[in-house]
């Protein structure tokens, strides 16, 4: 059992070993690659670095050419992928060369050089290229044009990283929280004003004082109601009495022509059910009907007492 451990450690420590040996970087030599180690010695990659920043980049600068015009300038001089390679590095050699301590196109040649290089071989064989380029001036900083090169020296890729001190990456950092954070807080401003534009076009804003009108005019159109349906029963009313009228002196002129008694004074009237004979009235009362009972003669004397 402890051979077996002693064993399976040793194995996992050559793992290790070969791991850490199978990726070590040997700097500023190409040997065991592909490339030419006469072609692609210290000297030469020294002069290619300063041929690509002096000669190329800085005399695109002095000649007008910009990050956005220069697929239009370049159209006719290199093919397709070669131009956007060059494309991508000039934009970051042009957003840079401030910081490193550029001050005018004049100067620029004696402004920024090229300082020491560092190349290596990286892990899928291809040259990489890492030149140090010094600036002028109080607020100058040091960059690193990298790039990558195949076996006849064409670029697969370029770019300028500018070395900054921790101070100012710490600035850096804090001014793009910032904005960042402002930004955020201003979308979200945008976006409640709009919802608010939405919530008064579509007529919601509206909406309370409309309510608002109509419970005050409630009362006011419960009481005209109440009104008219007052007013319509008393017609009503005043409509029945009037019938009610009409058929009392009927009957009382039917009792008389039949009786043959003229004046009288009526004590007392009630609905018939039909089931009973008027008095001194030899037909039965309709259904309903209206009868009179007694009927006396007018007394002038009791005029008074009759009422």
């Amino acid at each position: 059992m402890k051979r077996k451990l002693l064993i399976t450690g040793i194995l996992t420590v050559l793992l290790f070993t070969l791991s850490a040996c199978s990726g070590t970087v040997n700097y500023n030599t190409v040997e065991g690659s592909l490339y030419d180690e006469n072609e692609f010695s210290a000297s030469a990659i020294l002069q290619m670095s300063q041929v690509l920043e002096d000669n190329i980049l800085e005399n695109w600068y002095v000649s007008g050419i910009t990050p956005d015009n220069f697929d239009r300038s370049m159209i006719d001089q290199m093919d397709d992928a070669v131009r956007s390679v060059y494309n991508s590095g000039y934009r970051s050699w042009y957003t840079a060369i401030e910081d490193i301590g550029y001050t005018s196109p004049e100067t620029l040649p004696s402004d920024i050089s090229v300082g020491d290089v560092r190349y290596y071989i990286n892990g899928d064989g291809i040259l990489t290229v890492e030149a140090n380029l010094k600036g002028t001036g109080e607020n100058a900083h040091d960059a690193i044009l990298e790039y990558q090169v195949d076996r006849h020296k064409v670029p697969l890729s370029l770019g300028v990283n500018v070395q900054r001190s921790l101070g100012e990456k710490m600035t850096n950092a804090g001014l793009n929280t910032l904005l960042g954070m402002g930004m955020a807080f201003f979308v979200l401003i945008i976006i409640s004003l709009v919802i608010s534009l939405f919530a008064i076009l579509s007529g919601n804003g509206k909406k309370k004082p409309k309510e608002a009108a109509k419970g005050t005019a409630a009362p006011a159109t419960a009481k005209a109601i109440d009104n008219a349906v007052a007013q319509i029963a008393q017609r009503e009313e005043a409509q029945t009495d009037k019938e009610i009228a009409a058929v009392i002196m009927a009957a009382i002129a039917a009792y008389e022509a039949d009786t043959g008694q003229s004046g009288g004074v009526v004590t007392g009237i009630r609905r018939s059910t039909g089931e009973s004979l008027l008095p001194q009235m030899p037909d039965v009362v309709p259904q309903d009907g209206v009868f009179i009972r007694p009927v006396r003669k007018h007394d002038k004397r009791n005029w008074k007492k009759a009422i």
